[in-house]
């Protein structure tokens, strides 16, 4: 599928909710869905992408990529793709670029021809937003956490559990002894934890950082006093 105006879910369709259940289901029955869309600047509506997907993404299987560029060139019309099913791709006649007809097929030429346009787009002109890491690729995965506190600019945090930047080194290292690690697993974790945290103090000083937690998080903290600490080594 592909999204080209923007990701705020409720403009693409009223009853989003609906939308949002028919993906999942499709999802917990195996099916992988690829979704195309153009990122903006808008922080409500970043905010309400990721409240409609983080169920999604927990599946695995929901693969997120984003627009490199925004020449209308580049951009397609509103494609939605079920690979030997059916497809439909949506064409706009007004001059707000605003979708009012579509075309559908179930021919399986047309459904290829899209397909294949579709994975050049992905292919050429897109990125992943969202990369998946298995158990075995733990240390990938947190190095990728370094590379994106290096990274600058602006950002936001999304987490079920307290960033491991608001634990103090001390502390860190107590959680460390307590985790069924090799010592070398301990001094990696360290070194990545200490990388982290000097990246993110000396971004600060120019960027601006959103941290986003889940209720249930902040009310462990408070009600059970229970930290979620977690870190795949």
């Amino acid at each position: 599928m592909s999204i080209n105006t923007n990701i705020n879910v409720e403009k693409i369709n009223k009853d989003f909710k609906s939308w949002h259940d028919v993906i999942l289901k499709a999802l917990m029955n195996g099916w992988t869905v690829k979704l195309l869309f153009k990122l903006n600047q808008s922080n409500n509506e970043i905010v309400d992408f990721i409240n409609f997907s983080k169920q999604l993404i927990e599946t695995g299987r929901f693969l997120l990529y984003y627009y490199k560029s925004y020449d209308k060139d580049i951009l397609g019309s509103e494609v939605a793709i079920i690979p030997g099913i059916g497809a439909f791709s949506c064409l706009f006649t007004n001059a707000n670029f605003e979708t009012d007809f579509a075309f559908y097929t179930e021919n399986d030429i047309a459904i290829n021809l899209l397909c294949d346009n579709f994975k050049v787009i992905l292919l050429n002109s897109s990125k992943p937003l969202v990369k998946y890491y298995t158990l075995e690729e733990s240390m990938a995965y947190n190095d990728s956490l370094a590379e994106s506190e290096e990274a600058v600019g602006k950002r936001f945090l999304f987490k079920d559990n307290l960033s491991l930047l608001t634990i103090p080194n001390i502390l860190f290292k107590k959680l460390l002894q307590k985790l069924p690690l090799t010592d070398e697993h301990r001094l990696q974790s360290l070194e990545l934890h200490n990388r982290r945290i000097k990246s993110f103090l000396y971004n600060l000083k120019y960027y601006e950082y959103y941290d986003i937690y889940t209720l249930s998080s902040i009310q462990n903290i408070i009600k059970d006093k229970k930290l979620l600490f977690i870190l795949s080594i």
